[in-house]
């Protein structure tokens, strides 16, 4: 009876054991079954977010991942896609933050960095753009979309060397990548190569035909080169394309704008505003063809809505109306100034603007009276006093442009600009001592003007102290190589030392 009263406790005994590992089993299937139903439940969760955010359903996004994200505060994948939607919904400053989060719980994030990168280029900030995609670049090396956002923060900085090495780095990891041509094409523009600029945008078509980007962007090449005809076909095109887009129809204005079809331009850019009321540049040039037609009061209330808006154009009515000036085309300028003139006769700001398109009209008698009625409303402003006697320079009145710069000089021996333009007046009198005394003086005050040291090589040359003058070619040189005058000069001088 003992020896199996033994073997019942023992088969006892091991019957609660293997219970027990059964139940350790069971536990542990039910665990493995329970993750991988959260896990297949998480990937058709986030399946469903990124499907949301396709739709443009960004508010059911962020409620969707405000709920989930109380119970899961470490998934990284949940603040990207908050990201994401605040900023589908330009909350760029929530979009960013989130972002920033995603890589706070993984530095290696290669998606975080790339979007937060993208944000900053959206808030101006190109620093924080650069530094992201360094980060970008550095985990994965092959990404052309990362050199191409890079290169548009460098493009941001107008830092255009590095710029044209990200596009053109872009397109030899991806040769079919047209957004890199595209961008490429900006700068090829920027530096005046327009046949390259339109042969990368011909390349972004050939690839993408369906692009509307690729037309709007060749569209703009060929406005800036005056051949508005092709600038319009691409930009309709642009327009069937993608007809939802504010920028193209501001575009097609400032195309109708420059060939003074001023009532097709007026309704495109009110085309602009009805698909989005915040384009400030959209309600800017409104406010200046309503100007042109004469409601200058409607004018004036888009110009401080634009500058609301956007206060990097605060100025941009005025640069407006200087390239106008700067293409050859004085009446709609002059026009504008007069018109606040009569609005506001007591800012001198504005007799000192009318007096600048006179001058650069070659009207300086007209330019001196503004000046002066300037230097009347505000005596203490050294630039109206400055301005008046570059003015007087420029007929040949020699003896009345000193008696204004000696005045501006004893308020303000500081200034750059008094002494450089002091200089030329002793210049245009032979008086090359002085002349030289005031360059140099303007060059301890400015040493980058690379045209104040061709003014004192000139006059160094004149009076044979060839070797000080070859010096200052060569520092004009280094300061604008592609001047062509500041080039011939350098070659001459430097060729005669040579002999």
């Amino acid at each position: 009876m003992k020896m199996r009263w033994k073997v019942i406790m023992f088969n006892l005994k091991n019957s609660k054991r293997l219970q027990l590992h059964h139940a350790g089993i069971l536990i542990l299937l039910a665990i493995i079954v329970a993750s991988c139903a959260n896990s297949g439940t998480d990937s058709n969760f986030k399946s469903k977010l990124y499907g949301l955010l396709d739709a443009g359903d960004n508010d059911k996004v962020l409620s969707l991942v405000n709920e989930r994200i109380k119970s899961r505060a470490n998934d990284k994948e949940l603040y990207l896609i908050r990201g994401i939607a605040f900023s589908n919904k330009r909350d760029l400053n929530s979009a960013y933050d989130n972002f920033s989060k995603a890589i706070e719980l993984d530095s290696g994030y290669f998606d975080a960095y790339i979007k937060r990168g993208k944000v900053s280029i959206d808030l101006g900030n190109f620093d924080k753009s650069i530094s992201d995609y360094n980060i970008a670049v550095s985990l994965n090396p092959n990404d052309a979309y990362s050199f191409t956002m890079r290169g548009i923060g460098y493009f941001g900085k107008k830092d255009f060397n590095n710029a044209m090495a990200d596009f053109s780095k872009s397109i030899e990891l991806d040769p079919n990548y047209s957004f890199a041509y595209i961008n490429r094409a900006l700068i090829y523009s920027s530096q005046g190569d327009n046949d390259k600029a339109i042969e990368d945008c011909n390349k972004a078509i050939e690839l993408t035909p369906e692009d509307p980007n690729a037309y709007l962007k060749r569209s703009y090449i060929y406005e800036q080169m005056g051949k508005y005809d092709s600038a319009l076909l691409d930009i309709n095109e642009s327009i069937k394309l993608q007809p939802s887009n504010d920028e193209a129809y501001l575009g097609r204005g400032i195309i109708y704008r420059d060939q003074k079809q001023y009532d097709q331009a007026l309704q495109d850019f009110q085309k602009a505003i009805d698909l989005n009321a915040n384009n400030a540049r959209a309600i800017l040039n409104c406010g200046l063809i309503l100007e042109i037609k004469g409601d200058l009061k409607k004018a004036e209330e888009d110009y401080a809505k634009a500058g609301r808006i956007d206060p990097s154009l605060k100025d941009a009515v005025n640069q407006f109306f200087f390239d106008e000036a700067a293409k050859g085309n004085f009446e709609l300028p002059i026009s504008h100034y007069t018109r606040m003139i009569e609005l506001k006769p007591d800012d001198p700001e504005l007799y000192s603007k009318r007096g600048s398109i006179h001058f650069m009209k070659k009207d300086y008698s007209k330019a001196i009276e503004d000046f002066d009625r300037a230097m009347q409303l505000a005596p203490e402003n050294l630039f109206y006093c400055s301005s008046k006697a570059a003015a007087y320079a420029n007929m040949g009145d020699y003896k009345n442009a000193l008696v204004l710069y000696d005045k501006a000089i004893k308020m303000d021996p500081n200034n750059y600009y008094h002494f450089d333009g002091r200089g030329y007046v002793y210049t245009m009198l032979g008086d090359y001592k002085k002349s030289i005394s005031d360059y140099s003086r303007a060059i301890e005050l400015n040493p980058s003007s690379a045209r104040t040291y061709l003014n004192r090589g000139l006059d160094l040359y004149k009076i044979k102290r060839t070797k000080e003058a070859l010096d200052d070619f060569r520092k004009a040189h280094d300061l604008e190589p592609d001047n062509e005058p500041i080039s011939i000069w350098f070659k001459k001088v430097s060729d005669e030392i040579a002999k």
